[in-house]
């Protein structure tokens, strides 16, 4: 009885490997309301307002806390120069209007 010879390389490149994708749904592509954790911190970096993001993580700041946010919060949470708060309110208000 004869044996073939294979090598675990030729076992792996003779079999074809399946690979899985998985869709990450972007923040802009949700409503405030559903935006996690994550999408708040991707949120900030999109406004390249990474500065912030520890402050709303420790928080656990989500969408649909950010859709209720005043001034005060802003301010508990390190938010202190005026533009930069400004930035955040323009942004969300588009985000609200739809």
């Amino acid at each position: 009885m004869q044996y073939a010879n294979y090598s675990l390389q030729d076992f792996y490149s003779s079999t074809t490997t399946t690979t899985t994708t998985t869709t990450i749904i972007d923040f802009r592509g949700k409503e405030l309301k559903h935006w996690s954790i994550e999408d708040v911190i991707e949120w900030l970096q999109h406004l390249e307002l990474n500065e912030y993001s520890n402050a709303f993580i420790k928080r656990n700041i989500r969408g649909s806390d950010l859709v209720n946010f005043d001034r005060t919060k802003y301010t508990q949470l390190g938010v202190t120069r005026i533009a930069h708060r400004q930035c955040m309110e323009q942004s969300l208000r588009t985000f609200i209007s739809g």
